[in-house]
């Protein structure tokens, strides 16, 4: 009883001692009270180097401090312990507790007894005296360590959430990291969404069917810790998702060298300062995208408003592509519309960027012409290659114009850039072109039922209505201009023998001859029956009588049955006083001088006529 009441008061002594010294202290201790009050027992504390991968020796007696080996392998120990610790051994007894663990510390606490005699007892007692004293030693310590801890936790995780910026969530965890675990390597494995510091060791996780297996893809789609040991390297590591609530951020990297794995209380803790930056993240990522919804929303709404406002179909555009260049931040936007809706006419709109005007551009749109036949849906990539791998756009948006089941044509997006466009970028761009889609349309309907009030039924040109209200406009604003009228020759002989249907196309074969020779400022109209007329602004009688020739000859070879033409010419200018109605009886006086002069010839009001 004396001698376990001695061991008692040690290890007493020693307890009140943990209030204010160091676990390792409290260790060193221990050996040296039981070395002085144990005649014959010498005591040695050997603790893990995780650097060295082996025991070192803390504390022992220094009388027989030389007998101790200072260092012991990990894996000799396990098979012969006294022979590795201490040397002679045969004439001694031992006993090796283990320090308990769950502090971080590894190790174990070496008895010898010189006293053979002695040694069965004195080793029982001290057996269990030590083993409950480690263990009150650890869980104290542990405790205090948790708090510390906890405290250290709590603190970060304040300091995380009062920032909605990624960037300063990853700084503030890396900080954390370097004080924490100074030993250790750490990278931040992030999807490609994020963009921060290059100071901070944040490398793109790739997720795709060759990596599937790789550890950290594991840990980023399952959102549990993987673990990875490097026997070749002698290296640890472990993947700790940044897990929130509502998913996974991305994983963080723990690398530790000369060691063969985390203990639980690493682990543990790990994982809690990953899901606390997971959780700041992804509060940070949901306010982002909070904001991000707001602008969207106004961005909408705005365009919606400017939209309201019957606009022309090309006004409509220029606002869509502002709208889609400040949302997508694109390089090239391309307007493609279809003729009727029909994929087999369509039309580059002048809206578009120049690189749509190239020959590579050109040659884009034809092949996404072709995608839209086979299929009218969204296209939406960030890597995307020709097969000559020349193209210089991997980020890709195309995005039909559709209204019920109309498709107007589509919009193009474009950026050099692999991965440019954000889903939510793309969900945007399709709500803007929808909201288009209904002002275009309208726009469209507005404009055909307009052309279609100012135009004739079969010939699809002007009406003599507009003609007279664009030739009134002429003589207020310019200093000249000329009319010509045609007809068409023997055009009941043709309805006679033919049949009205082919006068109709006669009819319609003139006009297109007259288009096909006209300016973009001069007009033809339909005069009436088989009557059509040209106006020509600014001009003269000399070109008016040039272009009443090219029409006439060229209507000679390319109508079916063939036809000929005879045209009466007017002029007017703004020294010479006349009106609309003057220039047209005029013109028509000259028209019925040619059609009584032999037809298939010109005659010019009040003048001459011509073959």
């Amino acid at each position: 009883m004396i001698l376990k009441d001695k061991i008692r008061s040690v290890l007493f002594e020693l307890t009140s001692m943990m209030i204010d010294a160091p676990y390792e202290k409290v260790l060193s201790s221990l050996t040296t009270l039981l070395n002085q009050t144990l005649h014959g027992i010498h005591a040695a504390v050997y603790l893990l180097d995780s650097k060295h991968d082996n025991y070192q020796l803390t504390a022992a007696n220094k009388e027989v401090q030389n007998r101790f080996k200072t260092s012991v392998d990990k894996r000799v120990i396990e098979t012969n312990p006294l022979e590795v610790i201490y040397a002679p051994a045969a004439t001694l007894e031992a006993d090796i507790t283990p320090i308990p663990t769950n502090i971080g510390h590894s190790g174990f606490l070496v008895i010898i007894s010189e006293r053979k005699q002695r040694s069965a007892v004195i080793l029982k007692i001290l057996k269990h005296e030590l083993e409950m004293f480690l263990q009150i030693a650890a869980d104290y310590y542990s405790s205090i360590e948790k708090r510390k801890k906890n405290r250290f936790l709590f603190e970060l995780t304040m300091r995380v959430h009062g920032t909605n910026n990624p960037k300063e969530i990853l700084s503030e965890l890396a900080v954390a990291l370097e004080h924490l675990y100074p030993h250790y390597t750490y990278d931040f494995l992030l999807s490609h969404d994020y963009e921060t510091e290059n100071t901070l060791p944040v490398q793109t996780i790739t997720y795709s069917v060759d990596t599937a297996e790789e550890l950290s893809t594991k840990a980023f789609m399952s959102g549990e810790v993987q673990y990875e040991y490097l026997q070749d390297e002698k290296t640890v590591r472990l993947y700790s998702p940044l897990s929130g609530k509502q998913g996974v951020y991305g994983v963080l990297q723990m690398t530790a060298r000369n060691q063969t794995a985390f203990s639980k209380a690493e682990t543990a803790f790990i994982t809690r300062l990953s899901s606390a930056a997971g959780q700041a993240l992804e509060r940070a990522s949901l306010y982002r995208k909070s904001e991000r919804l707001v602008d969207d929303l106004k961005r909408i709404n705005d365009a919606t408003r400017q939209l309201n406002l019957n606009l022309q179909s090309s006004e409509i555009m220029d606002i869509l592509k502002d709208q889609l260049i400040a949302a997508c931040h694109a390089k090239q936007i391309g307007f493609i519309q279809f003729e009727e809706g029909s994929f087999q006419s369509f039309e580059v709109l002048s809206q578009s960027t120049d690189f749509f005007m190239t020959d590579v551009g050109q040659a884009f749109v034809e092949y996404v012409v072709q995608q839209m036949k086979k299929r009218t849906e969204a296209i939406f990539t960030g890597n995307f290659q020709t097969d000559d791998g020349a193209f210089p756009y991997r980020s890709m948006v195309v995005i039909p114009i559709q209204q019920g089941e109309m498709t107007y044509g589509v919009v193009m997006i474009l950026h050099e850039a692999s991965y440019r466009f954000s889903l939510e970028s793309f969900k945007l761009a399709q709500s803007l072109i929808q909201h288009s889609a209904l002002a275009l349309s309208n726009s469209i309907l507005k404009s055909r039922l307009e052309h279609a009030a100012i135009t004739d039924y079969l010939t699809k040109l002007y009406s003599r209505k507009y003609l007279d209200e664009k030739v009134a406009c002429d003589m207020r604003k310019a200093e000249k201009g000329a009319l010509v009228l045609f007809d068409i020759d023997d055009f009941k002989k043709v309805n006679d023998t033919y049949g009205h249907h082919v006068g109709d196309h006669v009819i319609i074969q003139v006009a297109e001859v007259i288009k096909h020779q006209l300016g973009p400022e001069e007009i033809a109209a339909r005069w009436g029956g088989e009557e059509l007329a040209v106006y020509l602004p600014q001009a003269d009688m000399e070109h008016a009588l040039q272009m009443a020739k090219k029409i006439r000859k060229c209507a000679g070879k390319k109508t079916n049955p063939r036809v000929t033409l005879s045209s009466g010419i007017a002029t007017w200018s703004k020294d010479k006083q006349s009106s609309v109605r003057d220039l047209f009886i005029r013109a028509d006086k000259a028209l019925y001088k040619a059609k009584n002069s032999g037809k298939n010839r010109i005659s010019i009001a009040g003048d001459r006529e011509s073959e």
